[in-house]
């Protein structure tokens, strides 16, 4: 059986019998060149919607027969609005993660994700995805936690070295420190300094600093802009990083009485990365600034490359911090009561290729985004990268996050195993 063939080539590139990067709703190569983008018209589909059971039956009457054609608008619509799978587009970006809210009940069951509204409903337990079929733990199971603990602390005495970690991108706050991550950096920097002398005195700085960034925040966070709001976040789950695992009994009580506070903080970042920051993502012009919130002035981004790289740096930032408060504090929990937990950050989303994080500027990650599979894809859809990529294709958050959702030693097996050309 013949695999079916991709979309089409614009008329313009096939014209000029050039490779055409099939982005839409403008193709990369029309968007440099700034020529018209238009895609030849698909063929019919041989595919047949056929309604449900309950729709045959109660057809007899119009209003049966409007609800049933309007439920198979509804899901046609939000199946023919995916993405393409084989490239990122970032016009289809936010798309794609606006679609699971748009999704029927039926659809979501098939996708295996989070219902609509998972973020408006952040359970006690949330914790992370590990493979445990039962419910006590075995000592693996604790070899793998204490692994994702080792690689959190890494990352913030990396965060000190270098100005940024596999969660904090090294652009993301060039233009505007908040005050809070300042506070954070710095207690971070004396906390890694500290010894028998001098740490009561640094525990205490901490346990200050956390208190003042929790009782500081906004009764109606609305009023945070987006880089406000994931420095609050991304601040809180570095004191929460040192706070449970530090093993002082004092910061370890404050940090347990502000755990369900951060899920809180984390899950109101969902909504904030599903829109872009740029009207130029949308339509391949000059970025237009449609945020009131003031995150970047015009005179910040000089093109619409410039301003999807960014919009894609505040988004994939969220994402993974999101993800590092449901991994740090789900294996916390999971160590005190020696229970496996359910994790509700299925929906969300990531970028799994190398490359994409450490692209120096926007035209390198541009080149990334155009010329290969970056790796898109629901957290409720990675065990699929174990095939679809090599150990050495996808980035260390990557790693990091299937290690602990399905073991280190499935990771090794992985890292071992012969590339297939």
């Amino acid at each position: 059986m013949s695999r079916a063939s991709g979309p089409k080539a614009c008329k313009a590139c096939a014209v000029a019998k050039r490779k055409c990067g099939r982005q839409k709703p403008q193709c990369l190569r029309c968007r440099r060149l700034n020529v018209p983008c238009l895609y030849p018209p698909s063929k019919p589909s041989s595919y047949v919607l056929i309604p449900d059971d309950e729709d045959v039956v109660t057809i007899e009457s119009d209003s049966s027969a409007t609800a049933a054609t309007s439920r198979e608008s509804r899901s046609t619509t939000a199946v023919s609005t995916l993405p393409q799978p084989h490239r990122f587009d970032p016009a289809n970006f936010y798309l794609a993660l606006d679609l699971q809210d748009s999704l029927t009940h039926d659809e979501q069951d098939l996708r295996a994700s989070a219902p609509p509204s998972w973020f408006q409903n952040i359970p006690g337990d949330l914790g992370v995805l590990l493979p445990i079929q039962k419910a006590d733990l075995d000592p693996s199971a604790f070899d793998n936690m204490k692994h994702h603990v080792a690689i959190a602390k890494e990352w913030l005495a990396r965060w000190v070295d270098r100005g940024s970690n596999p969660f904090i991108h090294p652009q993301l706050y060039k233009r505007r420190l908040p005050t809070c991550v300042q506070d954070a950096y710095t207690s971070v920097a004396s906390y890694l300094r500290k010894n028998e002398a001098n740490e009561q005195m640094i525990y205490r700085i901490i346990e200050d600093r956390v208190r003042t960034l929790v009782e500081s925040h906004p009764k109606d966070p609305s009023v945070l802009d987006p880089i406000d709001s994931l420095g609050r976040v991304q601040a809180l789950l570095i004191y929460q990083v040192i706070g449970l695992f530090d093993g002082d009994l004092r910061l370890r009580h404050v940090a347990e009485g502000y755990i369900q506070t951060l899920y809180e903080w984390a899950a109101s970042l969902e909504p904030l990365a599903r829109y872009p920051l740029w009207l130029g993502d949308l339509n391949g012009t000059s970025g237009t600034h449609v945020s009131t919130t003031g995150v970047y002035e015009a005179s910040d981004v000089g093109s619409s490359t410039d301003g999807s790289w960014m919009s894609w740096i505040i988004a994939e930032s969220m994402n993974r911090t999101w993800t590092l408060v449901a991994g740090i504090q789900g294996v916390y929990k999971m160590i005190q009561q020696s229970r496996s937990h359910r994790c509700s950050v299925v929906g969300m989303m990531m970028t799994a290729r190398k490359g994409l994080w450490d692209a120096p500027s926007a035209p390198a990650w541009d080149r990334i985004c155009a010329e290969r599979y970056i790796g898109f894809i629901f957290l409720s859809e990675v065990e699929t990268l174990f095939t679809k990529f090599t150990y050495d294709e996808v980035d260390e958050f990557t790693i990091m996050t299937l290690g602990t959702m399905f073991g280190i030693e499935r990771i090794e097996r992985w890292r071992l195993r012969p590339a297939v050309f």
